[in-house]
């Protein structure tokens, strides 16, 4: 699997204590990975404007491989660079005291928009490696719009690919909040006390981006769609990414305050959970919050791909919209008769001729004949093709 995802959530979570308190590990900690991402590109790549939609279809895998050249690196515990910064805000560095710990909205509504100053704001408080998320989205929108008025498909597609990564972080819970994190070195009052000791939070920053969204994956991709008619050109795009990443610290104070909730149960007497059922307990009460996060980057998403679009002009792209109502050729298998097809790292099965299907790589395709043996299998249906319905 790319990015050796399954290895590095076991060894993370062997390591990690499930509620320990947030802050970044011994070892560098994996905050990034593909299931958050491409779950959000189906929903997004799905309902944008009918040209801009096929001509992303058909380069796929364009705009994946602008997704993964997006991915940070592991970096070594309380070290950040320009690349790791990209993908997250603190909103929360004008915060002094205990509230630094926790989302504040009144502080994070004040924030500022233009970049230089916010980093002023990093300079007063003494917060270093503060983060520009919400300018590396506007790059990315700018350089898909620049992609778009050359007529360079390639580019755009992987232009897109990158812009919707960094959406999808503006949509993310942990990507908005700075700990405080005392300086283990020298854990005295005013080394705990200083703002310069501000981080991300990687061990919930893995735990959610990471870890349980790769345990719901079947089920986000189920949920997470959007209608057409929702995506509309944004008058202000700027500001609607900091509305996005202002939903998106809500949703984290939720997701601390459902931990707290658990561990005053798994408290409660009798015999402790073991580490996996925590995390399925965790995982089944965080699903609807994370649902609607990655509804938000799929949104946020496809609203700027189509503004972009629109601001360079509805630019011809090489695949043009069909004038036929003729559905497009069933993808090729092992066996040329199937009819039905799923993922292998999906529970969802569709018709071989759905869009959602010819979204799946290759490699991970599995066939079936009829719609009894993807039955049989446990495979549900998809909404938009219905492959176990009349047709």
């Amino acid at each position: 699997m790319p990015w050796r995802l399954e290895r590095t959530i076991a060894v993370f979570l062997s390591a990690l204590p499930i509620f320990a308190e947030g802050g970044r590990c011994a070892d560098a900690v994996r905050t990034e990975s593909e299931d958050a991402y491409e779950v959000v590109m189906v929903a997004a790549v799905s309902s944008l404007p009918p040209p801009l939609r096929v001509y992303l279809e058909a380069h796929i895998d364009e705009v994946r491989a602008g997704i993964t050249a997006s991915i940070e690196s592991p970096r070594a515990p309380g070290v950040a660079g320009e690349r790791d910064d990209q993908h997250y805000i603190l909103l929360n560095a004008s915060v002094s005291g205990a509230g630094r710990n926790a989302f504040t909205p009144a502080a994070a509504r004040r924030f500022p928009r233009v970049r230089s100053v916010a980093e002023r704001l990093f300079a007063r408080r003494g917060v270093h490696h503060g983060g520009s998320l919400p300018w590396a989205v506007m790059a990315s929108y700018d350089a898909f719009q620049n992609a778009l008025r050359s007529g360079n498909g390639k580019r755009a597609a992987r232009r897109a690919g990158k812009l919707l990564h960094f959406a999808t972080d503006a949509a993310l819970p942990f990507n908005t909040i700075g700990f405080r994190i005392a300086d283990a070195g020298n854990p005295t009052a005013a080394a705990r006390d200083s703002a310069r000791a501000i981080l991300p939070d990687d061990g919930r920053r893995h735990r959610y981006h990471v870890g349980l969204i790769h345990r719901l994956r079947p089920r986000l991709e189920y949920e997470v769609r959007l209608w057409p008619q929702r995506v509309r050109p944004l008058a202000d795009p700027i500001e609607t990414v900091f509305d996005s990443l202002f939903e998106a610290g809500l949703a984290a104070e939720e997701l601390l305050s459902l931990e707290r909730l658990l561990q005053a149960e798994r408290g409660g007497g009798g015999v402790p959970l073991a580490q996996d059922e925590a995390l399925q307990q965790l995982a089944d009460r965080a699903a609807p919050i994370l649902e609607t996060r990655l509804e938000a980057g799929a949104l946020l998403s496809a609203a700027l791909m189509s503004t972009a679009w629109v601001q360079a002009g509805k630019p011809a792209l090489a695949v043009t919209v069909s004038a036929t109502t003729e559905p497009p050729a069933p993808l090729p298998g092992d066996n040329r008769s199937s009819r039905f097809v799923g993922s292998r790292h999906s529970t969802i099965v569709h018709h071989a001729t759905c869009q959602h299907a010819r979204r799946i790589k290759p490699r991970n395709r599995v066939f079936f004949k009829a719609a009894r043996d993807a039955r049989q299998a446990g495979r549900t249906p998809c909404k938009s093709c219905d492959p176990y319905g009349p047709s």
